[in-house]
C-alpha cells in the first residue's frame, strides 16, 4: 500500500481507537452473518471470509473481510460496524474533494449511499468506501471498504459496484 493510503488508513485507525474509549450502545450479532454478502469475482482467486468482534463493557465493534488476488493485483473487501466505521465520515460531507501530491479523496452520493474514493497517485492503489448506515450523531454506523493494490480506481469502482451494497447494509443492521 502506498504512503498516501497508509496515511489515510492510519488516520482512520487513530480516530477509531479514540472512539473506542467512548462507551456507546452495545452491538449484538455475529461477523459470520456478513459472510454471505461476499461474492466471487470471475478470474480472481479468493480467500475464505474472516471476521472478528471486539467487546468491552457497553461497547462492541464487528468486522468481516475477504481477500482476492489475481497475479500482482490484490483486493480486500471489508465491512466495519461500530465507531471505527464512522470515524472517517464525521468531518466530511458529500461533494468534498481533497487533493495532495500523493493522491485524491472525493466524496459523493451514489444510489443513496455516501461514497468516498481514494486514488493514490504514486502507484495504482485505491479505495472505495461506502457508508452503509450512520451519520454525524450515530457512533455505531457501518461502512463497506474496498482497498486495492495495482488496481486503478476506475476498475476498483466498477468491481465494487458488482457487490450488493444493500446486502451488506441489511446484514450490518441485523448485527446491531
Amino acid at each position: 500500500m502506498d504512503i498516501f493510503l497508509r496515511r489515510a488508513f492510519s488516520l482512520l485507525l487513530v480516530a477509531g481507537f479514540f472512539l473506542l474509549s467512548i462507551h456507546g450502545p452495545a452491538l449484538a450479532g455475529s461477523y459470520e452473518d456478513l459472510y454471505q454478502c461476499f461474492r466471487d469475482i470471475p478470474g480472481w482467486n479468493a480467500e475464505k471470509p474472516t471476521g472478528m468482534a471486539a467487546q468491552t463493557p457497553g461497547f462492541k465493534m464487528i468486522n468481516a473481510s475477504r481477500e482476492y488476488m489475481k497475479g500482482d493485483n490484490s483486493l480486500e473487501v471489508t465491512v466495519l460496524i461500530g465507531p471505527q466505521a464512522m470515524a472517517s465520515w464525521m468531518p466530511m460531507v458529500e461533494e468534498t474533494r481533497i487533493t495532495t501530491p500523493e493522491g485524491e479523496i472525493k466524496f459523493s452520493r451514489i444510489d443513496g449511499f455516501l461514497v468516498q474514493t481514494i486514488n493514490g497517485k504514486a502507484r495504482a492503489s485505491s479505495s472505495v468506501m461506502v457508508q452503509l448506515s450512520g451519520g454525524k450523531d450515530d457512533s455505531n454506523g457501518a461502512m463497506l471498504v474496498f482497498t486495492s493494490d495495482n488496481v486503478p480506481l476506475e476498475k476498483l469502482y466498477s468491481m465494487a459496484r458488482t457487490f450488493d451494497w444493500n446486502c451488506f447494509k441489511k446484514k450490518a443492521a441485523s448485527v446491531k
